[in-house]
């Protein structure tokens, strides 16, 4: 077997405990990369059947699995990023990678190579050419400066913090905050599925089946 894990080379896959993986594979010549998912699993009737070829598999590209021919496998990195439980985790989170590292537009540095082997993204949606696209600095600013995101935090911290909140239980109980992201951090809650409960995205979060913003009168 080639893969090691990214982060940590003493992980070992658990084709047991999750249904597959998205990875990269690296040219240690080039640099080139592909980003793809493989799942551990042969699917039938939506049940685990048999094993997939996973140990030995390095990718559908074509470009790819020529150069490993060529140069032999010795020359490249096959890397996991992460497991995933479910088949639509590992096929978003391939998208999401390959989004996030511009896939069908980057290029080595110094040259027109493009960076990547993959030609889409996706599987069919996006092919290669695509126009290239440079994010103005205000998204810049938002998405890539750490100051901006802990301003953001702390923002949206101190909106949800500063007005009474009532979380009714599924056992009924009810409880009034006026700092719920203090009473989430020391109770193992996630703040945001708060917010996703309070707007009807959620129907629950956990134990708690429905918060609620109380109007001024009731603040007061």
């Amino acid at each position: 077997m080639h893969w090691t894990f990214r982060d940590d080379k003493t992980r070992v896959p658990q084709p047991d405990e999750y249904f597959g993986f998205v990875y990269v594979i690296t040219n240690k010549l080039t640099t080139k990369q592909y980003i793809g998912c493989k799942q551990y699993w042969q699917m039938r009737k939506r049940k685990r059947h048999k094993p997939s070829n996973w140990r030995v598999y390095t990718s559908s590209s074509k470009d790819l699995n020529e150069d490993i021919n060529k140069l032999g496998k010795r020359r490249f990195k096959f890397e996991i990023i992460q497991e995933y439980k479910t088949k639509r985790g590992i096929h978003y989170y391939e998208q999401y990678y390959q989004m996030k590292h511009h896939v069908l537009t980057a290029v080595i540095e110094g040259s027109d190579e493009p960076a990547y082997y993959n030609k889409n993204i996706g599987g069919v949606r996006f092919y290669t050419p695509v126009e290239r696209f440079e994010d103005p600095e205000w998204l810049k600013e938002r998405y890539h400066n750490p100051d901006f995101k802990e301003r953001h935090r702390e923002a949206v911290s101190k909106g949800m913090c500063k007005h009474l909140y009532k979380i009714t239980f599924e056992t009924g109980e009810e409880i009034t905050l006026n700092n719920i992201n203090k009473w989430a951090k020391e109770n193992n809650y996630d703040q945001s599925n708060f917010f996703k409960v309070l707007i009807k995205k959620r129907k629950r979060h956990k134990d708690i089946v429905k918060v609620e913003r109380l109007s001024d009168e009731e603040e007061k």
